[in-house]
């Protein structure tokens, strides 16, 4: 089953972007872990025998979307960090851009006494 990711997840030992295609491939397994509804209890169970997981049961709304089989595969370039942690309008370049930062009276050094000449002049033991 082919799918879009539609935010940030994680499939296949591998982060996904939003807009990445790629493929839900069923695998066995002899463990299967299972959380209960009610409760949010997880549950691993292990087997003798292998165990299919399917790419239906694989498939999450939350971040898949569902494309044609004939949608190419996309891989989208690794950001630094997640793109979806700020809203465009409150990442952290726009706040700058935004916001100038003003000078402020203690900003400047005038407080300061300059004391390179006096550094200069001390005897070096």
């Amino acid at each position: 089953m082919r799918v879009r990711a539609t935010a940030w997840g994680y499939y296949g030992n591998a982060g996904r972007n939003p807009g990445e295609v790629f493929n839900l491939k069923p695998f066995k397994t002899r463990r299967l872990v299972t959380k209960n509804p009610k409760t949010g209890e997880v549950r691993v169970t292990k087997s003798d025998k292998d165990i299919l997981i399917g790419a239906e049961e694989q498939f999450s709304e939350t971040w898949m979307e569902k494309v044609e089989a004939s949608t190419p595969i996309q891989k989208i370039k690794k950001t630094k960090g997640r793109s979806d942690a700020f809203p465009p309008e409150q990442s952290p370049q726009a706040r700058d851009v935004n916001h100038p930062r003003e000078e402020t009276d203690t900003d400047s050094n005038d407080d300061f006494e300059d004391d390179s000449d006096a550094r200069n002049n001390e005897d070096v033991i």
